[in-house]
């Protein structure tokens, strides 16, 4: 199966999990599929892939990491939230002036060791 088909799977299933008891989600322009660079489970810079849908769902795939990141995301004051089920921020990101998604560390702070060409997304 193609990781595509199994992105769609996930998210159409965090999509129903969703259901109605979720308020009706406002599209923000950012959803759509991204790809780039972030840090891996064990803090390596690995290709990622981020999906967000129109029902406030996302997918989030690094490569070097096991599975797929399933939740919900809010954009709030400039910046990305994607949370688990349970409303806990996963990750963080900030959107910049120059059309990317860049992630942010635990504290919502730029990033100060990430490596060249490590942490951000772009939409394609």
């Amino acid at each position: 199966m193609s990781f595509s088909k199994v992105l769609f799977a996930a998210l159409f299933s965090v999509s129903l999990a969703a259901g109605a008891a979720e308020t009706a989600h406002k599209d923000t322009g950012l959803e759509g599929h991204w790809s780039g660079v972030l840090l891996s489970q064990a803090e390596e810079a690995a290709d990622a892939e981020l999906s967000l849908d129109h029902y406030g769902c996302y997918a989030l795939s690094v490569k070097k990491d096991r599975g797929i990141e399933t939740g919900f995301f809010e954009v709030k004051n400039g910046r990305v939230l994607l949370k688990n089920s349970g409303g806990v921020v996963n990750r963080e990101f900030e959107v910049g002036n120059d059309g990317k998604l860049h992630l942010l560390d635990a504290e919502g702070k730029p990033l100060v060791m990430a490596a060249e060409n490590c942490c951000s997304l772009y939409k394609d």
